[in-house]
């Protein structure tokens, strides 16, 4: 019919999809629409790569973002496109090309950049803590512990002495 081959109509379909959580059939709405506009599109990229992350595809959601973002021209878009990009390269654990991208936002002044920023530097430090503290072996994880409370409590010259005992 008629109005099934428009695109505002096909649009306005693959984001109840998205709403909706039904990622596959938005995908393939977003696939047409995004393939009839030759990928020039950023609205039809956007959405298709917000398919692609709601599946769990964080690689192609990322790189449909940065075809998106090749072709906007308005700064609200782009910020947006990049904070979105940030979130999928942490879903994606690059960590390193999030806090690029975040501190890009965050030369440009983007609110939520900043907040972002300390939340990916905390699952850095937490991550390269639990690398180290478990990769000492079992037995010294426990008094690992115990020692980083009580050195929280405390402060560093109680640790010290107590990091001595424990080893």
């Amino acid at each position: 019919t008629y109005f099934q081959n428009q695109p505002f109509f096909q649009k306005r379909l693959a984001m109840a999809y998205l709403e909706l959580q039904k990622y596959e059939n938005g995908m393939r709405v977003y696939q047409k629409l995004s393939a009839a506009a030759k990928d020039q599109n950023p609205v039809y990229l956007d959405g298709l790569g917000n398919c692609y992350a709601g599946l769990g595809s964080f690689s192609a959601a990322i790189r449909t973002f940065k075809k998106a973002l090749n072709l906007v021209t308005n700064r609200e878009q782009e910020n947006h496109l990049l904070f979105r990009l940030s979130q999928l390269e942490q879903a994606n654990l690059d960590f390193s090309a999030a806090l690029e991208t975040l501190e890009n936002l965050a030369e440009r002044n983007y609110p939520l950049a900043f907040i972002e920023l300390a939340e990916v530097w905390s699952k850095i430090v937490k991550d390269y803590f639990d690398r180290w503290l478990f990769g000492l072996g079992g037995e010294y994880a426990e008094k690992a512990l115990v020692v980083i409370n009580r050195a929280l409590q405390s402060g560093y010259a109680e640790s010290a002495c107590l990091w001595k005992k424990a080893a």
